[in-house]
């Protein structure tokens, strides 16, 4: 959902590993079982609440703030671009104003490169005019060595609304990604229903909308970023519509868009029910190449737990067996409780690895793993290992809400090296800014594999 920044409001939603604090990482680090910190954001000027995942280039860290960087958006500020060397210390490459330059970045950036010049593209989800609420649309933005373009500033209209996805690239260095509202206006969607939108490159790129859904079974309000197979299929996934359960709204799909895009080529690969089987998917879907199955997480759903509407799963859809419109069978990989395993899972992807034919998962959840932060836990970092199933999680890490971090939500990103994970939180890290919930953190987690 679309975050409140007035005072900082948000969407809240044991394998051995030990803390430690260090002013900076090694990019070479070979300690085992160790959460390091590698930055804290600690003022407005430096940035807050890292909403997105961090990109890794070379050996530095990037990534985007949702607030920060300055007294715009209410005081709290737009947003920022930053950069995270090897020694720790953080330079701001861009701070929003909230204008026309956009605002409020949630989604993770992309770098995409020409002519050895390092391009980061990504989105803010406000700003960029007046439409919209009178906060802006959103943009599609490029930050080169600290110099902001706005590559497009959307209108509302059928061009779409609102981006909290990053960008997926293709070979020919086109850009694809969603946006939450706009395109498809109708009662169920008076903000409209949301697109997938493609950024070709060029002087002057404009988005060719590939889908607009329509909020009924096709689906409503894409919130993660696409993926993309061999062939140029495109799947995602919706937080609504697919149905008339979660309170008439749906429960959200998984589905599969195949060129030449358009209408017509949407598939819905699967539908969620809201019960055991998940509900309001929030993160991108991992498609396994050699087997054809998609892999994923909802943020809901899969029991009884977190006050009734459950606490997220990890699932797999198989195309055996499925039924004849196309939708795949689902197997629900893991269920959360709520307790120390974590609850609501909102990370914007799950990593799958295979190390000598095992494929484990890896991913976060921004709730659970403990008591603290008002008594839902500050969220997790799990991996799941064959023979899936309710005794097949391994707790990596349990976020404490302290100096460590709390409510992670953007997408884990592993070094070349295989030997650690970099993320975000939300919230947490030094308290004394936002207090007393911090400002969010960048993490590095090093562990056994």
């Amino acid at each position: 959902m679309i975050r409140n920044v007035s005072g900082f409001c948000l969407r809240i939603l044991a394998g051995g590993y030990a803390l430690t604090m260090l002013a900076a990482f090694t990019p070479a680090e070979t300690e085992h079982d160790k959460h390091i910190f590698v930055n804290n954001f600690v003022a407005n000027t430096d940035g807050a609440i890292p909403v997105g995942g961090v990109v890794l280039k070379t050996l530095n860290v990037y990534g985007t703030t949702f607030a920060g960087g300055g007294t715009g958006c209410g005081g709290v500020g737009c947003g920022t671009v930053y950069e995270i060397p090897k020694d720790g210390t953080e330079t701001v490459l861009y701070a929003f104003q909230g204008g026309t330059d956009g605002a409020s970045p949630e989604g993770t950036i992309i770098e995409r490169t020409q002519d050895a010049i390092a391009n980061f593209y990504g989105t803010t989800s406000a700003g960029g005019g007046t439409g919209c609420g009178g906060g802006g649309c959103g943009t599609v933005f490029d930050v080169t060595d600290g110099t902001e373009t706005v590559v497009y500033a959307f209108t509302g209209g059928s061009d779409g609304a609102n981006p909290t996805a990053g960008f997926i690239m293709d070979k020919k260095k086109n850009l694809y990604s969603a946006t939450v509202f706009g395109g498809t206006v109708n009662a169920s969607c008076p903000s409209g229903c949301g697109t997938a939108f493609r950024m070709d490159p060029g002087p002057k790129p404009q988005p060719a909308v590939l889908y607009s859904f329509g909020g009924g079974s096709d689906g409503a309000y894409p919130y993660a970023s696409l993926t993309m197979d061999a062939a140029g299929n495109l799947y995602g996934t919706t937080y609504s519509g697919g149905g008339t359960g979660c309170g008439g709204a749906g429960c959200g799909i998984v589905y599969k868009l195949s060129p030449p895009y358009g209408q017509l080529n949407e598939t819905i690969l699967y539908a969620f029910q809201g019960g055991s089987d998940g509900a309001n998917p929030e993160s991108s879907v991992v498609v396994d190449s050699t087997t054809n199955y998609i892999y994923g997480t909802t943020s809901a759903g899969g029991g009884k737990g977190c006050n009734g509407g459950g606490c997220g799963t990890v699932f797999e859809l198989s195309p055996s067996a499925g039924p004849a419109s196309g939708q795949l069978s689902e197997t629900l990989l893991y269920a959360f409780q709520g307790g120390t395993d974590g609850a609501n899972p909102a990370s914007d992807t799950i990593i799958e690895r295979t190390q000598d034919a095992i494929v484990n998962f890896y991913g976060t959840t921004a709730a659970g793993g403990g008591t603290g932060c008002n008594g839902s836990g500050c969220g997790t970092a799990y991996e799941l290992s064959p023979p899936y199933g309710q005794s097949s999680e391994t707790l990596l890490y349990a976020f404490t809400g302290g100096k460590d971090g709390a409510n992670p939500s953007g997408n884990l990103a592993e070094n070349q090296a295989g030997t650690a994970f970099f993320g975000t939180t939300e919230l947490g890290g030094d308290v004394s800014c936002n207090a007393p919930a911090g400002c969010g953190t960048v993490y590095k987690l090093v562990g056994r594999r």
